[in-house]
């Protein structure tokens, strides 16, 4: 596995670690995402699965865990399931701050308990080393969905130590860094501004639609006729959906990945309806399906993948 090496005591940004972590992300889709995560990517993992459909893993490296999230369908498949996810109800809750999706905190609660009932062995093999010890490294991440559930469960790991519960003591580690493909906003502003670690690194995969999810209703109205007339269907919906929609905010540092395949740390994403309508006439309308496919785990590690020599 030498090409998914990369430095786990920094929590800087890795080309290297975003790319296993992709792979991870692409893993929980699997039928058995711990036995998959095992065999590809030599972990020792275990599938967590919950009410609501929440599915994904916790694995353990050499010096290292991860806590994976798996994401939806995909939306021009299953469009209704999207426009349900972004429904832009918001909600008070602790742990988190300010105002987060209420469908989004509904789901990282229900399946908590099960989430810690195997993220709490694999951070275990530290825990008797000593009462200095600081405990494993630990990275989050998501893809689409997993990506939203990724960031409010980073909320949950903050204190760095999973509590007591009999009869498990409690269980410390590092919460490293958190990186999510795809994702959908979470929370507003308040929350946005209170979320300070870990590193998060949000990737986004040139005219993905996922990450401008919830949609803002004075962000899009101004926009909504300057889509082209091609544009599917499922795309005007959302769009539809966004009027009188509250306002959502960005978390962590955006890396973009643009479309001839060159990374932007920082700064703001493009204007998406001018490169989509752009990116759409260039190449004669193949790219109308691009918010989609660019969307995909798998395209984002194609973005990733270094070129074949």
């Amino acid at each position: 596995m030498p090409r998914f090496t990369f430095d786990i005591a920094s929590g800087d940004f890795s080309h290297n670690a975003a790319l296993f972590f992709a792979n991870a992300c692409d893993l929980a889709y699997s039928d058995d995402p711990g036995a998959a995560a095992s065999e590809i990517l030599g972990l020792d993992a275990t599938t967590f699965r919950a009410p609501g459909d929440t599915q994904g893993f916790a694995g353990r490296g050499e010096n290292f865990a991860v806590l994976a999230f798996r994401g939806s369908e995909r939306p021009d498949q299953h469009p209704q399931d999207w426009l349900t996810d972004f429904d832009a109800l918001q909600t008070v809750q602790d742990p988190f701050s300010g105002k987060v999706h209420a469908g989004f905190s509904r789901a990282i609660t229900a399946a908590w308990n099960n989430v810690d009932a195997v993220l709490r062995p694999a951070l275990a093999a530290t825990a008797a080393v000593g009462a200095d010890d600081p405990g494993l490294p630990l990275f989050v991440t998501g893809h689409s969905l997993g990506g939203a559930l990724a960031t409010l469960a980073v909320c949950r790991l903050a204190s760095g130590e999973l509590a007591a519960v009999a009869p498990n003591p409690a269980v410390r580690f590092q919460l490293r860094a958190c990186y999510t493909f795809g994702a959908p906003r979470v929370g507003d502003a308040a929350f946005s501004q209170a979320f300070e670690k870990p590193p998060t690194y949000r990737l986004v995969n040139n005219l993905d639609i996922v990450p401008l999810v919830p949609l803002s209703g004075v962000e899009w109205a101004r926009h909504r006729n300057r889509l082209p007339a091609v544009t599917p269907r499922w795309i005007k919906n959302l769009v539809d959906r966004a009027a009188g929609a509250p306002v959502y905010g960005d978390v962590g540092e955006l890396v973009f990945i643009k479309r001839n395949g060159v990374m932007v740390e920082g700064g703001q994403r493009p204007d998406w309806i001018t490169e989509y309508v752009s990116q759409s006439v260039l190449t004669l309308f193949q790219s109308v399906s691009a918010p989609v496919r660019d969307h995909l785990i798998g395209s984002y590690i194609a973005e990733l993948s270094p070129d074949p020599e």
